[in-house]
């Protein structure tokens, strides 16, 4: 994906939602288990999905897992 490509290569981006706009910085999440967390929780939001969000619940779509806070 073009939008995971530039914010990883450039650590950072600006995101937009609910009426706000905000600059952040971006990194991999490379503990396991937070990983884990994360998949899961995506596992149950579209449980209703599970044919399209199957890329996402192991690699190369975990290996993607990254970290967002507010610059």
């Amino acid at each position: 994906m073009d939008w995971h490509r530039h914010a990883t290569q450039h650590n950072g981006g600006r995101i937009r939602a609910g009426g706000t706009e905000t600059d952040v910085a971006l990194r991999p999440v490379e503990d396991p288990a937070l990983v884990a967390q994360v998949t899961e929780a995506y596992r149950a939001k579209y449980a209703d999905q599970p044919r399209l969000v199957a890329m996402f619940l192991g690699p190369p779509g975990t290996e993607a897992t990254l970290r967002v806070d507010q610059r």
